[in-house]
């Protein structure tokens, strides 16, 4: 998209991200990619979602960037039921990128079915022909899913050449209940600096292990942390840059962290419970090793 931009200016595209989290995390990638281009003017791309104020939604409807990220809710709401106000916008459109889409399942695939329907009519309205591109990691049946969601005959890519190192899968019949268990390892985790994420299945309960493991982690209790949906975003993204750049060693989450938002290279993932789904299973798994450094996978 980058290069398409340097070759016209006026293009644009749209990418959709089931999270705002994640949305944020892929403008600051998009913008230090483009900054190495080398070029005068420099692609530009902003979010668009809940926490836009008024006045910048507004800029953005009027000068409309070349990348606009932004999630279900907000095309629906907003970029197809106002589309005259963003007619600049869709009369540029090019591509139309579609992340984690193995989260546009059951009633939310439906839904987005018609959302995709709705965004091919505009489209035609203005006379563009977008790329749709599909992203995901887990997706079993890529194609079929795809094409049922926008109703276009969809070619798949399934060849992965991302490195990474060996990775280790632990299942774990604990002795002493899953809580206590998650804490034991964590702590022997952190005694032996391993960057490690530890993920819950409620909110209650990543913040009850984050409370007993600070009291048990001494001088080490300042590089852990709880995050989950319910934060201040200002909260969120200050846990994710500090978990990015190394300055906590430890994360205890919900599935807030289960998408793939970059917080930097982790070498144990810790499952308190099973998710529910093996694809569930696999993308909280893929939070670690990122790298080329062996990683584990616990769950119990």
């Amino acid at each position: 998209m980058i290069e398409q931009i340097l070759e016209n200016p006026l293009s644009r595209a749209l990418y959709l991200f089931p999270l705002k989290a994640l949305a944020r995390d892929q403008m600051k990638a998009f913008r230090e990619l483009a900054a190495c281009s080398g070029q005068g003017r420099l692609p530009t791309c902003a979010t668009y979602d809940g926490d836009t104020s008024a006045w910048k939604r507004k800029r953005l409807r009027d000068l409309p960037p070349n990348v606009l990220l932004t999630n279900p809710e907000m095309l629906h709401l907003s970029l197809l039921a106002y589309h005259e106000k963003w007619a600049t916008f869709w009369q540029g459109l090019t591509r139309v990128v579609i992340d984690e889409v193995h989260t546009y399942r059951g009633v939310m695939g439906s839904h987005m079915a018609w959302v995709f329907r709705r965004m091919h009519r505009v489209c035609a309205h203005y006379g563009v022909n977008p790329t749709l591109v599909f992203c995901s990691a887990t997706v079993g049946n890529p194609s079929e899913l795809t094409s049922k969601l926008s109703g276009l005959k969809v070619q798949a890519v399934t060849k992965n050449s991302a490195p990474h190192g060996k990775r280790h899968v632990i299942f774990i019949n604990p002795e002493d209940g899953a809580s206590q268990t998650a804490i034991k390892l964590l702590k022997a985790a952190l005694h032996r600096g391993l960057r490690t994420i530890v993920y819950t299945q409620s909110r209650k309960l990543a913040e009850l292990i984050n409370i007993w493991i600070s009291r048990r982690a001494g001088p080490m209790a300042r590089r852990i942390s709880a995050y989950r949906a319910g934060y201040l975003p200002e909260e969120r993204r200050e846990i994710e840059n500090r978990l990015s750049n190394g300055e906590l060693l430890a994360v205890i989450s919900t599935s807030a962290l289960e998408l793939g938002i970059d917080i930097g290279l982790l070498d144990l993932c810790l499952l308190v419970g099973y998710p529910g789904t093996v694809m569930a299973t696999w993308q909280r798994g893929g939070r670690v090793g990122r790298s080329l450094r062996d990683s584990a996978l616990g769950q119990w």
